[in-house]
């Protein structure tokens, strides 16, 4: 049964190179469903799935050489999934391709490129900034979920500016119905209840 909101995809046609990417996001695994395909006719039965499923994929990592087919066609064709739409995209080559490179730059569906074998200390690397990038572009989702795994500072300065914007605007709204000891109380009572359990730097305090 699934549980997680979002999922990555793996798509190689050798199974041994979907088996090091599994071990090497094993620890992403816990808020990301892992899903492994072996051919692009496989990968979209599998993004048919995941949106049946009512998930989102949230990254692609996609081998360049697929026998006769090209990974960079399938990333581009993630378009016409919806819940594919926003995925983050990372491309595997055997070796430096550049012309490869740039098509995918050129039709915008590109966000890092990896040559085997990888290092597996940049894929974590790589794969914590974009999953952190995709996270952040879904603000019904609660970020700080994700703070632990993710980019922890980018998460929690996303979260703090979300609920003090949120603050803000209700804040304006009644300044000029109260009188001042009232509006000094909803004031102090609000930076309270934003900072319980989330003062790091000690910055509310109390003589």
């Amino acid at each position: 049964m699934r549980v997680n909101s979002f999922a990555i995809v793996c798509l190689d046609d050798d199974p041994r190179i979907v088996e090091q990417l599994n071990q090497d996001l094993a620890e992403f695994a816990g808020l990301f469903d892992i899903c492994n395909a072996y051919s692009i006719a496989e990968a979209n039965d599998t993004l048919e799935f995941i949106e049946q499923g009512n998930q989102r994929v949230a990254m692609v990592i996609c081998d360049n050489e697929l026998g006769s087919d090209n990974g960079v066609d399938f990333l581009v064709s993630l378009e016409q999934y919806p819940a594919s739409k926003q995925a983050r995209s990372i491309l595997l080559n055997d070796k430096p391709q550049l012309d490869t490179i740039m098509q995918a730059v050129n039709e915008g569906r590109l966000h890092y490129c990896l040559t085997k074998p990888w290092n597996r200390k940049e894929l974590k690397q790589v794969v914590t900034k974009e999953l952190t990038s995709f996270i952040l572009k879904h603000p019904e989702e609660d970020w700080l979920r994700y703070s632990q795994l993710l980019d922890h500072r980018r998460i929690l300065n996303a979260h703090i500016e979300r609920q003090m914007s949120r603050y803000r605007s209700g804040f304006i709204q009644d300044t000029n119905t109260l009188d001042d000891e009232t509006l000094a109380n909803q004031v102090a009572d609000g930076l309270h209840e934003f900072f319980n359990g989330n003062d790091e730097s000690r910055a509310c305090r109390r003589y």
